[in-house]
């Protein structure tokens, strides 16, 4: 356990296989449509791939500020996601690279 209280260890990640989730909630430092979501720490990275893999949808909230980066190591490919939420302001370009890849998009309207 680090000293926020997060568990990544072997332990961890052999209970979440043999859970089933409805639904995934996931974010991260960054996504590109090419190197997927990205981290800086390799710790989550079996992690979040076991709680993808026992999930029957993941959705990843991204703000417009994540989108179209990477950082130094990949968790998973972007069309891991089956759906991404976004902010209005993020870029058509990169939008429409996610849709190509059968990412449903959604864009939160500004009020």
């Amino acid at each position: 356990m680090d000293s926020k209280g997060n568990c990544y260890d072997a332990f961890a990640v052999e209970m979440i296989t043999r859970l089933r989730f409805d639904k995934c909630f996931i974010t991260s430092a960054s996504i590109s449509p090419k190197f997927g979501l990205s981290i800086q720490k390799s710790v989550a990275i079996t992690f979040w791939n076991a709680i993808i893999d026992s999930s029957r949808e993941t959705i990843g909230l991204f703000p417009t500020e994540k989108i179209g980066f990477e950082s130094i190591l990949s968790i998973c490919p972007a069309n891991r996601l089956d759906t991404l939420i976004t902010d209005w302001d993020a870029s058509e370009e990169d939008l429409a690279a996610f849709d190509e890849q059968g990412i449903n998009v959604v864009v939160v309207e500004k009020e």
